[in-house]
């Protein structure tokens, strides 16, 4: 048998010399290896707490504030960017800025008009007192923001503020339904960047339970480890490793064995607005979700959407029926959201459960109004073995791999956080989850980056690179976080929305830009006209 092997693998080197150079999927150079995953840090807490304050930072940053004294003009910034993501299609929100410094011994003020690049239009006011310096660490200034459209959001607001003594405190109210609910999150405390550490207190939200709950953490960090704990309980005591963390990925690009990115015209992300309420929503050929809530039967679930990338419109309808009828009469043809449920819409049987048509043209696309948007079929992969990147643990011939588009989770299945449970495999009995009632999901499993999968088809061989990692620090015993105790984080405030002031600018202020000030910057890079 060794020497069958050792013949065999001699005519193989042998005749491979004769076949022509082909470039391996992670040579130099390539659609594969200049790819760049977007990936985020789970620090617990503190990590979301302060990603907001990153990104005001961020924004402050790239609008190049500092070399734009007593003057007014406009930028765009890439939210993609100052979020701490990195995407091949940028998000790119509006900014039009007077600046004001009357003498060198006065604040530096700010007059800000921001359009997000979903369209949320806010208005705010920054005063920097001081710099960053040996003395304030963190700068000393503040910033305060309300956002003054679209009607459902207008109450959200926040207010930023670093002083001289290395305290901070960031206070956010945010709403979508004309702060009828709202979420108010805090954090206050105390950073030091020289030795990366901080005492911090935190206000966010909890969906542990089905619904929104405010919970307190008392937050403790240094250079090796995060300490923290959950409402003041020890049982809730969590010690992480700063120095070690596992990776979960959340949606995958593919590209073939050669490099080369694999496109596919899948899944898009979109808008639709019902009772003028703006909404999210995702539309995938295994169906929509829908950002808004909508009551099983009362056939209220939109019929135009607009693709968030481009505003291109679709006229869509619903051939899931997962709300409606029973998993026996998924993909039948016909459509959940119309009365009476008999409304053709697509194919039975297609394996496509959302059908789209074009409700204007678009010269892009090559279609025209009334056009069938068209999903390409998903690749159909052998079973794959692999080392897990979360857990180390080799999973052996996991079957199901399905490719449908950029972001795709390869559908090797799924986990859901079940109130009262915790995390569960889903599982599907005709047509139904034992996840209808989750408040978070995640990947069953984080493939590694260049695992070979094979089309069960016609043996073509793909390799997958991390579109979107989370990269999670380890839990360690609570005794190596003995030297950082949660009971030096700071004492509670009391904070309420009253507590952010109110902007004192309308958007009826914003000022004209003259043409030599116009987009002045991209994401902090000079604009030359």
């Amino acid at each position: 048998m060794k020497l069958f092997f050792k013949i065999a693998l001699s005519v193989a080197l042998v005749g491979s010399a004769f076949l022509p150079a082909q470039a391996a999927y992670n040579d130099a150079g390539t659609n594969y290896t200049n790819y760049v995953t977007n990936t985020w840090t789970d620090s617990g807490p503190a990590g979301e707490a302060l990603g907001m304050v990153d990104f005001l930072l961020c924004v402050m940053e790239n609008s190049k504030v500092s070399t734009n004294v007593n003057t007014t003009y406009s930028v765009l910034i890439d939210e993609n960017i100052c979020f701490g993501e990195s995407s091949e299609i940028p998000a790119m929100a509006s900014q039009t800025i007077t600046t004001l410094r009357a003498a060198a011994t006065d604040p530096y003020t700010m007059k800000n008009f921001f359009v997000t690049a979903d369209g949320m239009k806010i208005v705010a006011t920054t005063s920097i007192i001081s710099g960053v310096t040996t003395a304030a660490p963190m700068g000393v200034f503040s910033m305060t923001w309300n956002a003054v459209a679209p009607d459902n959001r207008v109450g959200s607001k926040g207010y930023l503020e670093f002083l001289t003594n290395g305290t901070m405190k960031y206070i956010e109210n945010m709403t979508d339904d004309k702060d009828v609910n709202s979420m108010l999150s805090f954090v206050h405390g105390t950073m030091s960047p020289a030795t990366s550490s901080g005492q911090l207190r935190i206000q966010a939200q909890d969906y542990s339970g089905g619904q929104p709950v405010a919970r307190t953490y008392r937050y403790i960090f240094d250079e090796s480890h995060a300490h923290y704990d959950k409402d003041g309980s020890s049982a809730s005591a969590i010690c992480l490793d700063r120095a070690s963390s596992t990776t979960r990925v959340f949606g995958y690009q593919l590209f073939t064995d050669a490099g080369v990115k694999q496109e596919l015209t899948g899944p898009f992300g979109f808008k639709y607005t019902v009772s003028a309420v703006e909404y999210d929503g995702w539309a995938h050929p295994n169906g929509a979700w829908l950002g808004g809530s909508h009551a099983s039967g009362a056939f209220d679930m939109p019929k135009l959407v607009t693709r968030r990338s481009d505003d291109q419109t679709f006229n869509i309808c619903y051939d899931d029926d997962w709300s409606v009828n029973s998993g026996a009469n998924r993909d039948n043809g016909l459509d959940d959201n119309t009365a009476g449920l008999a409304t053709t819409c697509g194919v039975a049987s297609d394996d496509i459960v959302v059908a789209l048509t074009y409700a204007s043209a678009n010269a892009t696309d090559g279609k025209a109004n009334g056009d069938n948007y068209a999903f390409s079929p998903p690749l159909e992969f052998n079973a794959v073995t692999f080392v897990d990147s979360f857990d180390n643990a080799t999973k052996s011939n996991i079957s199901g791999g399905r490719y449908d588009g950029s972001g795709s989770s390869m559908d090797l299945g799924w986990q859901c956080n079940l109130p009262g449970v915790g995390w569960t495999t889903e599982t599907r009995t005709n047509g139904n989850s034992n996840c209808d009632d989750a408040v978070n999901w995640r990947p069953l499993y984080s493939i590694p980056n260049g695992t070979s999968f094979v089309d069960s088809t016609d043996a073509k061989v793909y390799r997958v690179k991390a579109m979107d990692a989370k990269s999670e620090l380890a839990s360690v015993n609570t005794s190596n976080c003995a030297d950082i105790p949660v009971a030096s984080a700071p004492a509670a405030q009391g904070f309420t929305k009253a507590d952010i002031p109110t902007v004192a600018l309308t958007w009826a202020d914003k000022p004209t830009v003259t043409e030599a000030n116009t987009v002045k910057y991209i994401h902090g890079v000079l604009q030359v006209k």
